[in-house]
């Protein structure tokens, strides 16, 4: 397999199938997800997925618990994938040019790993969260130089 993402979670079902089709659409063919602790309805956003075997969600219920997930995904994991990408529900990894991940991944096979630049985005002036896709609702993002 080439490109999977790893990510701890705590009630963020809204966000969940967004989060996983947006990276499927980057060329993401694996997801090992963590649940730390979650009281909301995640699975009902993930069911498709989990059953298609895109999705594997393991309970996590340490606290702190992202590290630890982290070092257990990749444990487990470090063989199933040329890429692990350690990135949070509310990151959007992608490149700019509109290439899928694979292929930008392609020119970096000699390399044990990559680091990406990251942008913030913020509340873009919301007091609460609207209801829509993240995509469309937070396009303003801060600075370069923040």
């Amino acid at each position: 397999m080439g490109v999977a993402v790893c990510a701890i979670f705590r009630d963020e079902a809204r966000y969940l199938a967004e989060w996983v089709s947006f990276h499927r659409l980057q060329g993401v063919e694996q997801f090992y997800l963590y649940d730390n602790r979650s009281t909301d309805d995640w699975r009902s956003e993930l069911d498709l997925e989990i059953a298609a075997g895109i999705v594997d969600v393991r309970h996590w219920p340490f606290v702190p618990g992202q590290t630890a997930a982290y070092e257990d995904c990749l444990r487990r994991h470090r063989n199933d994938a040329r890429w692990i990408a350690f990135i949070d529900i509310d990151e959007f990894l992608f490149s700019p040019t509109g290439k899928p991940l694979p292929e930008i991944l392609r020119s970096f096979d000699m390399h044990p790993g990559v680091m990406v630049n990251w942008r913030t985005y913020g509340t873009n002036g919301w007091e609460h969260s609207p209801p829509g896709l993240v995509t469309e609702n937070y396009r303003w993002r801060g600075p370069d130089d923040h």
